[in-house]
């Protein structure tokens, strides 16, 4: 009703205008002259209109909002859903050296604790008798933000590559390694959850793996390292143990942000629902165990794995076309991003088993299924 008002109050002065020039016989040059800045006025009016408009629509879908101007836009403008974002490498470089002291101190109160009691008691001795990140920072390789989520939450990955310079040393009884040229890689998720409406408008942080990273090193002191066999291997365990057992699903790193947040709900979240797996069997598996007399043959064996959490079928002996019909039930903390690995196995005992042959699954096609749903 006020805009109405408001438009017939100017059209009423317009007329009077008009009309009081021609009752008082003033010239019509001085009618015309009136009406330069009342056209340029409403000319800049509207354009700042169609401006604050376009900035609104922008805000709400700038790739529509572009695609609707430009006709023939140039092979190389795309809108992907994972970004680049520099500015994220450019912080964690000026907070490297604070991330440093925090991870050392992670290490030495809680997972090196952690490794003796997973080891054999002929091997609690070991400690980390050198810490160092070093000053290559871990970099960034894009990030995606996920929007169609629930309003009091905000989900995003980011896909992480570490190369650095670390100089980490580890001692069991008396034997001496370092690890050198430590490489990293795989997509952390941050959950910003729940958001609330007071400073620091973030209520508290989850911050995990989606699935087990990639991760490889060398040895140092070789020479020493050689007279414990498997070391190799059983550091690469226990590191990875301790990553998945720290902040690969379900385990997450909460971080509170504010007061009055529940730690313990950051801690354990809900999981989204379980899968039912089923291994049924395998046919004309490799042979890996060579015999003199008669054809080689295997004793092969499947282990599943979603997120840190993996069971194991049955070891079938001898044979290249096992049939298992065995069933398995697994949490699933993500159906957006995490993964189901199939690998299959040659039981040796005595020495390291031989793989077979390896999967994965994105479990993201449960929800063309109605796995959110249920």
């Amino acid at each position: 009703m006020l805009n109405v008002i408001k438009k017939y109050l100017k059209m009423a002065g317009g007329v009077s205008v008009v009309w009081a020039m021609g009752y008082y016989g003033y010239s019509v040059s001085w009618l015309w002259m009136l009406l330069v800045p009342y056209v340029w006025k409403s000319r800049i009016n509207k354009a700042k209109h169609q401006k604050a408009l376009l900035g609104q629509k922008i805000a709400k879908d700038e790739k529509s909002v572009i695609l609707a101007r430009v006709e023939d836009l140039p092979s190389w403008v795309y809108f992907p859903d994972v970004e680049r974002a520099e500015w994220v490498n450019k912080i964690v470089r000026q907070m490297w050296p604070y991330i440093g002291e925090m991870v050392e101190k992670i290490l030495r109160e809680k997972v090196e604790p952690s490794i003796k009691k997973s080891l054999p008691s002929a091997l609690q001795s070991f400690t980390f008798s050198t810490i160092d990140l070093g000053d290559i920072p871990p970099r960034t390789g894009g990030i995606k933000v996920y929007s169609q989520l629930k309003r009091d939450e905000i989900y995003m990955d980011l896909e992480l590559n570490y190369s650095g310079d670390c100089d980490i040393a580890v001692a069991i009884k008396g034997i001496n390694a370092g690890i050198k040229d430590l490489r990293l890689h795989g997509t952390v998720r941050v959950v910003f959850k729940p958001l609330i409406n007071r400073p620091p408008l973030i209520g508290g942080m989850r911050v995990f793996f989606l699935n087990n990273p990639d991760l490889d090193f060398d040895l140092t002191s070789l020479a020493n390292a050689f007279d414990i066999p498997g070391l190799s291997d059983m550091l690469h365990s226990i590191i990875m143990e301790q990553i998945a057992n720290l902040m690969v699903l379900p385990n997450v790193l909460p971080i509170k942000l504010a007061e009055g947040i529940d730690l313990n709900k950051l801690k354990y979240p809900q999981p989204q629902g379980v899968i039912r797996i089923t291994v049924i069997e395998a046919k004309d598996l490799v042979a890996e165990d060579i015999s003199i007399i008669g054809k080689g043959t295997s004793d092969p064996y499947v282990v599943l794995r979603v997120g840190s959490k993996s069971v194991k079928t049955t070891v079938k002996d001898k044979t290249l076309s096992p049939v298992w019909n065995e069933t398995f039930e697994m949490i699933v903390d993500s159906a957006d991003g995490q993964l189901l690995y199939i690998e299959v196995f040659d039981d040796d005992q005595g020495s390291k088993d031989d793989e077979l042959g390896r999967t994965s699954m994105d479990l993201s096609i449960l929800k063309e299924i109605g796995f959110e749903d249920e």
